[in-house]
């Protein structure tokens, strides 16, 4: 899309104008159906592609940050025992938690139990702008 964007332009170009959205989508061989047309179906394939582009890219973003955390500074570490932890808050009537970064499960089993905490788990995560961890990381870095 993007190399098509730049021939049609004639130069280097980032944005995806409305007027630009036609002739795109006919370069790149989208045709019109009943009840949709061309560029119609060019533009929602584009924003379902741009969808899980940027949800991969959140999903990767925490792994790296995960990764490269470094452990805080000795004075830090000593002086954090006497706050109160805001590393794991347990929520009121609920079987989930939240961490500085993710809204997860305690346990595969938890799911199991009481499937209505995968609901719960996404509410915690949007009303605490959170993520949710990915299916590896909710099984301590393993598929299952």
């Amino acid at each position: 899309m993007r190399c098509n964007l730049h021939f049609f332009a004639g130069r280097a170009e980032e944005r995806l104008s409305v007027d630009m959205q036609r002739e795109i989508a006919i370069r790149l061989g989208y045709t019109s159906h009943p009840g949709m047309q061309d560029v119609e179906r060019f533009m929602k394939h584009y924003f379902l592609v741009a969808k899980d582009v940027g949800d991969l890219t959140a999903i990767l973003c925490a792994k790296l940050e995960d990764e490269q955390a470094k452990p805080a500074p000795v004075l830090s570490r000593m002086v954090a025992k006497f706050r109160p932890s805001t590393k794991r808050r347990r929520v009121p009537d609920s079987d989930d938690f939240i961490t500085t970064t993710t809204a997860s499960p305690r346990g595969a089993r938890r799911l199991q139990a009481r499937p209505v905490n995968l609901i719960r788990i996404f509410r915690l995560a949007q009303k605490n702008d959170l993520g949710v961890p990915s299916r590896c990381d909710a099984h301590g870095g393993r598929a299952r």
